[in-house]
């Protein structure tokens, strides 16, 4: 078979398949064209048929494969599609440059399951944690105080913690951090705010419901909370002054706010209402009323919510269920079952085709992939057996919030 022939039809084979052919086919020979004295812009169109797996091993091949393959273009297009790669994300734009070589091997280890197991902060008392994190630091609740430690650039944190913030005479059920600043919800009734950057406190609202407060959110210098009390109430994050009151059947689990299109996703109960609301912060209206299809279960709450796009709302709860659903049609447009039929507590995306969920039994982290509908991979926190109450999914790690300790999960491990 010529060259030309050939070349005529490598657009009907696969990566491996292509390489095999032009390596086993083609005579070691420059009047043939081996594979060895093609032109490089040539080879950059081979790589592009490859996978992460392949690439890899052609980068051992030579010292010209290797200095070849370290160009970012050969890795870009791989990034888009691959899992956990957090491709155009922001989050990590200010902490340390991650080459898409890296990216992509990286997503190697999230889909294989690869990583390392290191335990930042043990707790000398059962809790039910929630946590928070930017680029340069991580936020973690322990009892009625929130901790803010530093992040160095391997994804651990310094043991000193930068700050404790306090404010609550009570557990601290929920916080959030939206635009430099911390809003949080205690047990205690009360309604907290600090700025993020000093920990200096800025508002504190007493007795703002009857009940807990289980979650917080924020939308616009609009502070949005929920309680047990089956009220959501919006409140001014300059003056601390109650705004509006909507009076739910249900009560409140989780809020997720949406500073763009100046809405909120409150998830309930869902036993005398539909376990998802989307509301408008300016007209106080309800917009949608997601979640009630044929086969729902009555009191499948809504636990936690995840805005993976501006028209996008992701949610987990007791039907054992991720559910991905549109705003646009108002209709649930994915629906991932636990395969072990396990509470799902908590969430997190990377923006692109992956979700991170966390169970509520054996410290179990799962990762599932938008495009096939399915779990791909599962990790176990050794030594433990509790829920997971809150988790942080990152490019090179994920947090994740135990009862009894917190244990960061590293995929940069070769």
């Amino acid at each position: 078979m010529t060259s030309s022939r050939f070349l005529g039809h490598q657009e009907r084979l696969s990566g491996r398949l292509f390489l095999y052919v032009m390596t086993h086919t083609l005579p070691a020979s420059p009047w043939f064209g081996g594979l060895q004295y093609l032109a490089d812009d040539v080879l950059f169109l081979i790589f592009e048929w490859c996978d992460v797996t392949t690439l890899g091993r052609l980068s051992q091949v030579c010292r010209r494969f290797t200095r070849l393959l370290n160009n970012d273009n050969v890795w870009s297009k791989l990034t888009k599609c691959s899992l956990m790669t957090w491709h155009g994300s922001r989050l990590h734009s200010g902490r340390y440059y991650i080459s898409a070589k890296e990216r992509c091997m990286i997503s190697e280890n999230w889909l294989r399951g690869k990583r390392k197991e290191i335990r930042l902060v043990k707790y000398a008392f059962r809790q039910l944690p929630w946590l928070q994190a930017t680029y340069d630091r991580l936020w973690y609740s322990s009892g009625s105080t929130i901790h803010c430690t530093e992040r160095r650039p391997d994804g651990c944190i310094v043991k000193r913690p930068l700050m404790v913030l306090q404010g609550h005479h009570d557990d601290v059920c929920r916080f959030i951090y939206a635009d430099s600043y911390i809003i949080s919800g205690g047990s205690d009734k009360s309604l907290c705010v600090w700025k993020s950057d000093s920990g200096r406190r800025i508002l504190r609202v007493t007795n703002s419901h009857d009940s807990s407060v289980n979650c917080v959110g924020f939308s616009s210098d609009v502070i949005v909370s929920g309680s047990r009390d089956s009220t959501v109430k919006l409140w001014s994050l300059v003056s601390g002054r109650l705004q509006r009151t909507f009076t739910l059947e249900d009560r409140v689990w989780s809020i997720a706010g949406n500073s763009k299109a100046r809405t909120f996703a409150c998830g309930t109960a869902g036993i005398n209402t539909a376990p998802l609301q989307v509301w408008d912060v300016e007209s106080g209206s309800l917009l949608a009323s997601l979640g009630v299809a044929p086969g729902y279960r009555r009191g499948a709450g809504v636990l936690d919510i995840v805005y993976d796009e501006p028209r996008t709302i992701v949610s987990c709860g007791y039907d054992s269920c991720v559910c991905v659903f549109d705003t646009r049609t108002n209709a649930c447009v994915l629906k991932l079952g636990d395969p072990h039929d396990s509470t799902v507590y908590c969430i997190s995306t990377d923006h692109n085709y992956g979700i991170v969920s966390g169970t509520a039994r054996h410290a179990l982290v799962r990762l599932w992939d938008q495009r096939s509908g399915h779990s791909v991979q599962m990790y176990y926190v050794s030594g433990c057996n509790s829920p997971v109450y809150s988790l942080v999914a990152e490019l090179s790690c994920c947090y994740v919030a135990l009862d009894q300790s917190i244990t960061m999960l590293d995929f940069t491990v070769r």
